[in-house]
């Protein structure tokens, strides 16, 4: 299914509002020009002839606004959304009603929608430029359900790029509803919209908000790889896939990622919500850490030291912490002190000597191979004695790293790092 075709709803399209170019609206909004329109209305371009100032004119389309109960959700939607007021949420000044067309007056920004603005550049997005948009995505729906709403259309063109570099959460206009009141009608969009909502229709418990995290981990997969997550002919094959949760991991989409933001994604695109991150918050601040480890991959990691030669333990303590001065270094003197310390918490690095009286090296690099847990945790071996036939069998049992004694500071301290950026890059199997 192609980006384009994503534009079409589900809502149908029919019963255009009216809005001449040069007439007014509400009285005081002269008409200047279209500047989009979709399932609920048109966009024009107006000038408040009182205040003297461009806006961004939302007229509701008749046949929307002559549903059962629509003037009481208006007034309730037009409520929530001035409540809004945050950088990243376009701003709404005003609303009222033409004869049977509602509208609502938003600020005017100066840019283009996100999906325009990809196409427009024809080029994938830098991670760093993905994770600030997104960022700046996640901080507007983390204002909308500060105030207790829920966006529920959150997708390319719902999203605007300012010409001065400012992401905007768009088009709330009865979309935005909160938990608990009547929903308006919007399903969503192929690609962004929640399992949840496509099989039993939009929340109105405490989870209501999760359909909008679906939507935003989307958003993110499409911004980081450069293509959508979900993929297929028509509407009908892109829901299919959605419910399937068949998606093609980030990384292999996108190898320079690494693994690094896969399970951010996977947690966001959850089919349950109960399984979802729970925040759009916890959604950008794991896609900062994310990137802040691929910039800097020992930034708050740990390294496990195993040996029982207290001057080598010395040595490799003193030497890592200076040189990864951002990592934390713990440092053992027996292969199940290693396994009992790594059972407490997780580390990125384990550097083990292969000859130790209780454990050694060998049966210590087995034991953590078996447990999945300590895939992605790298280890090194380090030996004065073994050769390449012990390094052959260590590399068949899962060890990532080998060094001879007496060790150097400068290859140890730049394979360490190096693992840590791609703990799986010399995985044998």
């Amino acid at each position: 299914m192609t980006r384009a075709a994503r534009r079409t709803e589900f809502s149908g399209l029919t019963g255009t509002p009216i809005a001449q170019v040069g007439g007014l609206v509400g009285g005081k909004y002269r008409v200047v020009g279209e500047l989009g329109s979709g399932a609920m209305g048109v966009v024009i371009r107006g000038r408040d002839e009182q205040l003297e100032r461009d806006v961004a004119v939302k007229l509701i389309r008749p046949e929307q606004a002559s549903r059962p109960s629509f003037q009481q959700d208006f007034l309730a939607e037009a409520r929530v959304m001035a409540k809004i007021g945050h950088a990243s949420v376009v701003r709404v000044f005003d609303f009222g009603w033409e004869d049977a067309t509602p509208y609502f007056v938003m600020e005017l920004v100066d840019g283009v929608d996100l999906e325009t603005h990809h196409a427009s550049i024809d080029y994938r997005m830098s991670k760093a430029v993905a994770v600030d948009t997104m960022v700046q995505i996640c901080k507007g729906v983390e204002a909308i359900h500060e105030i207790g709403a829920v966006h529920r259309d959150l997708k390319p063109n719902n999203i605007l790029v300012a010409r001065d570099g400012r992401i905007l959460v768009s088009d709330l206009g009865l979309t935005a509803t909160r938990p608990g009141e009547k929903d308006v009608g919007v399903l969503g969009t192929p690609g962004f919209v929640a399992p949840e909502v496509v099989l039993h229709g939009p929340s109105t418990d405490e989870m209501a908000a999760r359909a909008d995290i679906y939507a935003l981990g989307g958003l993110a997969y499409e911004l980081l790889s450069g293509q959508p997550a979900f993929v297929g002919d028509d509407a009908t094959a892109v829901l299919a896939a959605q419910l399937a949760s068949d998606y093609i991991p980030l990384h292999q989409r996108q190898p320079s990622l690494g693994r690094g933001f896969d399970t951010i994604i996977d947690q966001a695109l959850a089919r349950d919500p109960r399984d979802r991150l729970p925040s759009a918050a916890q959604l950008w601040q794991r896609l900062e850490h994310a990137l802040t480890l691929q910039q800097d991959p020992t930034v708050g990691r740990r390294i496990v030291v195993a040996d029982d030669d207290v001057a080598v333990r010395r040595w490799l303590q003193r030497v890592l912490a200076h040189h990864l001065p951002n990592v934390e270094v713990e440092s053992v003197r027996s292969g199940r002190e290693a396994l009992h310390g790594l059972a407490a918490a997780d580390a990125a690095v384990l550097v083990t000597d292969v000859e130790m009286a209780d454990l050694g090296g060998i049966e210590l690099v087995q034991l953590l191979r078996g447990l999945p847990r300590f895939d992605d945790m790298a280890i090194i071996v380090i030996t004065a004695a073994a050769g390449p036939k012990e390094w052959a069998t260590l590399r068949s049992y899962g060890a990532d790293g080998f060094l001879m004694k007496p060790l150097d500071a400068v290859p140890l301290v730049a394979l360490v790092r190096s693992l840590m950026a791609e703990p799986r890059r010399n995985r044998v199997g």
